[in-house]
């Protein structure tokens, strides 16, 4: 059975052992499955934290549920889709060379077969027979316009062993199934989203830029980011990660995890959820909601239909938890996309997902009063009509503004 330490990177860049996973085979069950207990002397440490709801602090094992894959605060450890495709193909590619059957993958082997550098958050992982944390990155990073060529190759079907090396431990584990790579610049590391094959058209990239830079004008925290065209329909979006601090590692949560909701179960979601666990979750309840508010006022008037959980995070601060900068939004065309399943509250008015006067209605939930929230509501709007210039401004081509065009609100 698999045994694996837990780390987190302190404020000093200092890794502090938090304690065990292991892999354990309970009495009448017929798969193995996982136990936690923290480490004595990090109980003793005046400056921890529970990693999540379902891993409280207290001494000795904790098994986990039988309707998990994992534990809520080291899920978010894990590798993507993107990252787990990588992960199938390396893993079949060595099997392949090495005349030999590929070696299985559950959750615990996706988790140590995550890049180290790129994995997402504070927590490091190393296995308890080796001193390295796991995985360690592979020498070989080359240019990013050899990495571009490589991950277009994969995306499509076609990679060569040689694509795969290069790709190897940079796949970023933000940002579900879209093609992404973690890279290094000056210093600053950087999520670069690129282009899938199954919408070379849209210029998705362009248009995640445009929604960023709107952001921006309505009072909403965003990462930094640059946009850089590739060619009439393709871009590439440089993000940087909110969860580094030059070398500093930021513990990170998703929304979905910080609640507790195990990744196999399929839930109707709401902003008046979130909001609500904001409120009792946050160290800076009043700014995060009002960050919250905005966020759910843009995803409406943009109609971005990737609101998801996942898509909402906290991030790890001297005195607690805080939202993280918004990220992942997309405006989409509703023509061209079913409706989101974020609703603005678990029963929203006229059955609509998205609608501001339900989320007007709910302000308080936010604790901001109609009047104001109707403000806030209005100004978005309004910025929202500079998705023009915007597309302009990243070269978006003509005929895909036109396609677009529907996905921008021009009322409240």
């Amino acid at each position: 059975m698999r045994s694996v330490e837990v780390w987190i990177s302190g404020e000093k860049d200092t890794d502090i052992k938090v304690g065990l996973l292991r892999e354990i085979q309970p009495a009448g069950y017929s798969q193995p499955t996982l136990d936690f207990s923290y480490d004595n002397a990090y109980l003793e440490n005046l400056d921890i934290y529970e990693l999540s709801s379902d891993l409280p602090l207290f001494r000795g094992a904790q098994q986990l549920s039988l309707d998990r894959l994992m534990f809520s605060g080291i899920a978010d450890s894990l590798p993507d889709e993107w990252g787990r495709r990588l992960i199938r193909h390396e893993n079949a590619t060595q099997a392949r060379q090495e005349s030999r059957v590929p070696d299985p993958l559950d959750e615990l082997e996706f988790l140590l077969r995550q890049s180290d550098d790129t994995r997402l958050g504070a927590l490091r992982f190393k296995r308890s027979t080796t001193e390295f944390f796991e995985a360690p990155t592979r020498p070989g990073l080359t240019s990013l316009e050899r990495i571009v060529e490589a991950a277009a190759r994969f995306d499509r079907d076609a990679a060569t062993d040689e694509d795969l090396t290069v790709l190897s431990g940079i796949s970023s584990p933000l940002g579900g199934a879209r093609p992404k790579v973690n890279w290094v610049e000056s210093n600053v590391s950087c999520i670069v989203k690129l282009w899938s094959e199954n919408d070379r058209s849209l210029d998705i990239e362009g248009w995640e830029a445009v929604a960023l830079s709107i952001a921006q004008e309505v009072g909403l925290e965003v990462p930094q980011f640059r946009h850089r065209r590739h060619s009439a329909t393709l871009s590439l979006l440089f993000l940087e990660r909110f969860d580094r601090k030059g070398t500093r590692r930021i513990g990170y949560q998703s929304m979905r995890h910080a609640m507790g909701i195990s990744e196999n179960k399929s839930v109707q979601s709401s902003y008046q959820q979130m909001a609500q666990f904001v409120a009792f979750h946050s160290f800076q309840p009043r700014v995060d909601l009002d960050q919250l508010f905005r966020r759910a006022a843009l995803s409406i008037a943009l109609n971005d239909v990737d609101d998801h959980l996942k898509n909402f995070g906290f991030l790890r601060g001297k005195y607690g938890w805080k939202l993280a900068p918004a990220f992942d939004i997309n405006p989409k065309p509703p023509e061209l996309v079913e409706p989101s399943n974020m609703w603005v509250t678990p029963s929203a008015p006229r059955n609509v997902p998205h609608d501001f006067e339900a989320l007007i209605e709910d302000s308080r939930s936010y604790e901001i009063t109609p009047d104001n929230a109707r403000r806030i509501v209005g100004e978005i709007v309004e910025a929202t009509q500079l998705w023009q210039q915007f597309a302009g401004e990243m070269g978006i081509a003509e005929q895909t503004q036109k396609r677009f065009e529907s996905a921008f609100v021009s009322s409240p």
